[in-house]
């Protein structure tokens, strides 16, 4: 028993001790006065910024580029585009020709149409003459329709309002 007493003493001796403190070596600092300035933190990532949408703008007839005033350097990749705005015009002559024709097409054959009309109305002209001529007259008009619509294919707008994405440069006046 007197063994572990002194075991007990031993222990409670240097529990008692107080732990030796090291000193840390002084560090050199430099003060600074707190200034009062805009925070503007700049984040570079690298990836690959892709449209969530992209929507082709073909031309359906062939002809002449002219791009519109906006764009009469050329397009660029990243212009804005408003729907319908317009972005380049073809110059076709063949097209514009046909159209110009088939409205003078159509301004005679109503015309004959007319003349047809008022002659039936005072029996002159038979029905089935009369029926022709309104045929004809129905048949331009429809003619020149379709005209029309292909001169409105020379025109390139944008679908959507977006962002252009040029896949290949055109430069302006080429055939």
């Amino acid at each position: 028993m007197t063994r572990r007493l002194v075991i007990l003493l031993a222990l409670l001796t240097v529990a008692c001790e107080e732990p030796r403190r090291r000193e840390v070596p002084a560090m050199p600092v430099r003060i600074e006065v707190a200034k009062r300035s805009d925070f503007a933190p700049t984040l570079t990532l690298l990836g690959v910024v892709r449209p969530a949408r992209m929507i082709p703008v073909e031309a359906i007839q062939g002809g002449t580029l002219h791009y519109s005033k906006r764009f009469e350097g050329g397009l660029q990749t990243g212009a804005p585009v408003r729907r319908g705005e317009l972005i380049a015009e073809l110059r076709n002559h063949q097209v514009m020709f046909q159209r110009t024709q088939t409205r003078l097409q159509m301004e005679a054959s109503n015309a004959e149409f007319e003349r047809a009309r008022r002659s039936f109305d005072q029996g002159v002209v038979s029905q089935a003459e009369y029926n022709e001529m309104k045929v004809r007259a129905e048949l331009a008009r429809e003619t020149h329709d379709a005209a029309q619509r292909d001169s409105a294919r020379l025109r390139i707008a944008a679908p959507e309002d977006g962002s252009l994405v040029v896949a290949k440069r055109i430069p302006p006046g080429v055939h």
